[in-house]
């Protein structure tokens, strides 16, 4: 019904799957050796279990459809790395709109790729609301020669000498940025659709951990979830 594009998560698509890079076993394994007192108190001890569902497209999200929604653009922190699904700010928002919810985040990703999903997406599915919380700016999104979609970071400096060009001058990721900034509200503009945006640390702040230790946990998306409805 509605046409697919490819992105970091496209081996995903119609799959459930207990774990997910930043989120693995093998992490939560050594977590239980070494951190086993923050799982413990972070509540990841007795009920550490849950999975990933993606949709037919590959994102943890609703299927898509015709119905009312809103569309969530962001990183890690907006597909819920380490949380239940039902936990996750984004579920509760929409949960708490009353529309369906369409979650295009993915981890690690830049906003080159809330970008392309953006211009891709937002004019097939026509959300009643867009929700994106920006994430780092010095990353980026890589098309590689195998067709591969690679999200590029600071972590990545040893893969060549393009970073060291680029983080250099900071006018490189602002200037991306804005482009990207620009391009989304055009397309909600241009499709009149109502967009929320905020850098995702301005709305998201720790109260707890997921179970991986370095996102955000229950409390955490809850607060954000609350913050963001305040200002809709």
């Amino acid at each position: 019904m509605f046409d697919k594009i490819t992105h970091q998560y496209t081996e995903y698509c119609d799959k459930e799957v207990n774990w997910v890079s930043a989120d693995d076993e093998h992490r939560y394994l050594k977590h239980l050796e070494t951190n086993w007192d923050e799982l413990n108190e972070h509540g990841w001890i007795h009920h550490p279990q849950f999975t990933y569902k993606f949709n037919s497209h590959g994102f943890r999200s609703d299927e898509f459809s015709d119905e009312p929604s809103v569309l969530f653009l962001g990183c890690s922190h907006t597909i819920g790395i380490g949380m239940p699904a039902e936990d996750t700010w984004s579920r509760i928002v929409a949960k708490e709109l009353n529309l369906k919810c369409f979650n295009l985040g993915i981890g690690a990703s830049s906003n080159d790729t809330a970008f392309r999903l953006a211009h891709h997406y937002i004019p097939l599915l026509k959300p009643q609301l867009v929700i994106w919380l920006s994430t780092d700016l010095s990353r980026v999104e890589l098309h590689t020669a195998d067709e591969r979609v690679e999200p590029c970071g600071p972590w990545t400096l040893d893969r060549g000498r393009f970073f060291d060009h680029w983080l250099i001058n900071p006018i490189n990721s602002d200037m991306l940025f804005l482009k990207n900034t620009l391009a989304i509200e055009y397309i909600c503009k241009t499709n009149n659709i109502k967009l929320f945006h905020e850098r995702v640390y301005n709305v998201m702040k720790q109260y707890d951990l997921a179970r991986d230790l370095m996102h955000f946990g229950k409390k955490s998306n809850i607060a954000c979830a609350n913050t963001i409805l305040e200002f809709l």
